[in-house]
């Protein structure tokens, strides 16, 4: 073959095609997916594509490691926010339990102790919310804080409720006192968001147990961890 047959051929099939960056590749496919881990590697592998194409300018895939960068950054900040709104609407209130709430109540609020509650709580009239709260106060004094009393989880509790109960520790002026709670994120029903209160129970072998709402007394309540102190 002379050598103009072989440049004509070269001519009718093109020029080579030229290589793409696997680290593009690579940057694109770990953006997709929502974890820290592969954001930041996507984010490294976008940058660490365009760096080498700025050496290397017969590469491809510079719009293939733009969008894996973006991606990384979209993707960072979408769990961020995941993570504020479920400290938030979740794992804080399940931590402090209704202290929220109760403070609210004794220092005048009591609509916004209600608020806290599911329907039956948020539904009981003011003075059964006004009268659990001035109990709590003449008994105990002003709720400072409160601690979650891993120590307490009672799973005959639980599996009566249906769904999980936690117990406290609630921190009075007066003095600390036990107490259980149930968080209900989503209405089993629904599935719509609740982050609501079902109900909350302070133990009191003495001076009775305090409840609200009233309603919310099934014989569940009455289980008394053995290990209280």
């Amino acid at each position: 073959m002379s050598v103009s047959d072989a440049q004509a051929k070269t001519l009718q099939s093109g020029a080579p095609r030229r290589p793409m960056s696997r680290w593009a590749v690579a940057s694109l496919l770990l953006g997709i997916g929502i974890c820290p881990p592969l954001s930041v590697s996507a984010i490294f592998c976008g940058i660490r594509a365009l760096m080498a194409m700025r050496y290397r300018p017969e590469l491809r895939g510079r719009s293939l490691a733009i969008l894996g960068i973006i991606a990384g950054f979209l993707s960072l900040a979408l769990f961020a926010w995941l993570a504020v709104w479920w400290n938030d609407t979740a794992r804080r209130p399940m931590i402090d339990g209704p202290i929220a709430a109760i403070k609210a109540g004794q220092s005048g609020d009591v609509a916004q102790f209600k608020a806290w509650f599911t329907e039956a709580g948020a539904s009981a009239s003011d003075e059964e919310a006004a009268s659990f709260l001035n109990a709590l106060t003449t008994r105990y004094g002003q709720l400072s804080g409160s601690q979650q009393r891993v120590d307490l989880l009672d799973p005959e509790a639980i599996r009566r409720f249906k769904q999980p109960v936690v117990w406290y520790e609630f921190l009075f002026s007066s003095g600390s006192v036990p107490a259980m709670s149930q968080f209900i994120l989503f209405d089993p029903v629904t599935g719509s968001r609740l982050a609501r209160f079902a109900f909350v129970m302070i133990q009191d072998a003495d001076a009775g147990d305090l409840v609200y709402p009233l309603s919310m007394q099934p014989e569940a309540l009455a289980l008394e961890p053995d290990n209280v102190q």
